[in-house]
């Protein structure tokens, strides 16, 4: 089973980690690297101890139910790790996920019930109590609805207690899509890099995340996060010493922070920039 230790109470935690990818879509452009982003990912995530759950080219009905499903399966205290890659749009400043069936979209309103939001989504895994829940969405690239409510990219979001947010590119702009290794997205191919590496908490990876997309991208494109962790979260927590006894609870990976972060913000050359849309 996919668990951490959790020193407190000798407790076993899972680590869990959906994701998303979506190609085919029907009305709006095609996408070439999303399905290989979410089966590249999982490749890591398993390595690492995650129980994952992966879908690719999903209609609404598909992505609603596997969404459902993930979510009744979370217990208090497990890690979750939510990923999608595809089309993403935004609405009266809600944010939405893209299904490949988005031809049955053709008004604002019928982004209520044909896609999904993110931020219900978000406040429903956090209703299960996992111990943190990252979000990871590479999915800005436009807006599917034309109207006086609606702009590129995602709109900024609310990260609810315990949740980390983490985008492609800045609020209501598009990310590239574009490959430097013709299998993934910009922002996939650099978090791939870094996702399993040991020892580093969620922040310190989309440092490095955000450095190495803005470096490819020669600055046109900058990763963003909201955050409002209550611990270090980190997804692949080892150790050397066989004696060594974490100090703090750790549940799945995290570890418990002296100061709770509500909106952090990383840069390139400082590792301050916020991460929030």
């Amino acid at each position: 089973m996919a668990s951490g230790f959790s020193s407190s109470n000798s407790s076993v935690y899972t680590k869990r980690g959906l994701l998303i990818g979506n190609n085919k879509y029907r009305k709006n452009i095609g996408l070439q690297y999303c399905t290989n982003d979410a089966e590249d990912l999982a490749k890591k995530l398993r390595k690492i101890d995650f129980e994952i759950t992966i879908g690719t080219d999903l209609t609404y009905e598909q992505m609603d139910r596997m969404i459902e499903t993930f979510n009744d399966k979370i217990n208090p205290g497990d890690l979750v790790l939510f990923f999608f890659a595809g089309h993403g749009c935004q609405w009266s400043h809600l944010n939405f996920l893209m299904p490949i069936d988005d031809d049955r979209i053709t008004t604002n309103t019928d982004l209520k019930y044909r896609a999904i939001n993110v931020q219900a989504t978000l406040e429903n895994v956090m209703d299960r109590r996992p111990s943190a829940a990252i979000f990871l969405l590479d999915c800005c690239r436009n807006s599917f609805v034309r109207g006086p409510s609606n702009s590129n990219g995602l709109s900024p979001m609310q990260a609810v207690a315990g949740s980390f947010i983490g985008f492609a590119c800045d609020a209501n702009k598009a990310a590239l899509d574009e490959s430097a290794t013709g299998r993934n997205g910009l922002f996939t191919s650099h978090l791939l890099q870094h996702i399993d590496q040991p020892n580093l908490t969620i922040d310190e990876i989309m440092y490095d995340v955000c450095d190495g997309v803005m470096r490819e991208a020669n600055d046109d494109q900058c990763p963003f996060r909201v955050s409002s962790l209550r611990r270090k979260v980190y997804l692949n927590q080892q150790s050397t010493d066989d004696s060594y006894q974490p100090k703090h609870s750790t549940i799945g990976t995290p570890t418990i922070s002296t100061n709770p972060i509500t909106t952090n913000q990383i840069s390139t050359q400082s590792h301050i920039k916020l991460l929030t849309m």
